[in-house]
């Protein structure tokens, strides 16, 4: 820091020395442009993975340890349809028969088939039209049930009545589906009482899809719970059954 002197006289003589203290200048700063600082960024597509269903396994029951036969499917509506039976652990190179059976009776639908040298078969069987309930393929070698499976005939018709009050009768509008096509059916009504006789209410015919629709008027139905069947005619027999209420 510069000092600077400065002599002051007065005026009576007399003299003074007045150190004056001046400030040094501060540097300014000097002013810099602001750099942009930046940066790049690389973004790659990211295929996604194929999802894949997963995969159905069917695990099959071990065969039995001695003879057996199989029918695949094993359950079926009332109409004729191709089924595969197979068979194992039997004499090997024989000629084996397969017979329809219906209630521990052979019918006369079969087909001969041959194992091979394992003894295991495996050959289509065409099953008949047969009514609803429970039946079986034998299997003869050498005239001698061997081994049997089980086939299940069901019936997917449906019935169903609406019950119209009216002045004088009453009117029921009976419809059903899925029977066989163009079968001929009875409709028997039954009440529901102790030892009650059903009767035939109506006929009709089922159209080429197995559906019908009937109106039915009736002065003789007393109030009560009442079961009403439709059974086709012939040699297939397919029923169906609904419940009703009359009120009075």
């Amino acid at each position: 820091m510069l000092l600077t002197l400065g002599v002051l006289l007065c005026a009576c003589g007399s003299s003074a020395v007045t150190v004056e203290r001046i400030p040094t200048p501060r540097p300014q700063p000097t002013p810099t442009p602001t750099v942009v600082l930046g940066f790049r960024t690389g973004v790659s597509d990211v295929q996604p993975k194929p999802h894949h269903a997963p995969r159905r396994v069917v695990h099959l029951p071990p065969p039995p340890a001695g003879p057996y036969l199989r029918i695949s499917p094993n359950t079926g509506i009332p109409r004729a349809r191709n089924v595969t039976v197979s068979g194992g652990h039997l004499p090997p190179n024989h000629s084996v028969q397969l017979v329809w059976s219906t209630q521990s009776v052979l019918s006369s639908v079969a087909t001969t088939t041959k194992t091979d040298k394992n003894g295991r078969l495996s050959i289509t069987f065409r099953v008949p039209a047969a009514s609803p309930g429970s039946y079986r393929i034998v299997g003869e070698v050498g005239g001698t049930p061997l081994v049997s499976a089980s086939y299940t005939v069901t019936s997917p018709a449906r019935l169903s009545v609406a019950v119209q009050p009216g002045r004088h009768a009453l009117t029921l509008d009976v419809s059903g589906k899925r029977f066989l096509p163009n079968a001929h059916l009875n409709l028997l009504l039954y009440p529901l009482v102790h030892k009650a006789r059903g009767t035939v209410l109506a006929r009709t015919q089922a159209d080429g899809s197995g559906a019908f629709h009937i109106r039915i008027n009736s002065n003789r139905l007393a109030p009560g719970e009442y079961m009403l069947s439709a059974f086709s005619t012939g040699a297939t027999v397919e029923t169906a059954q609904t419940y009703f209420q009359v009120v009075v």
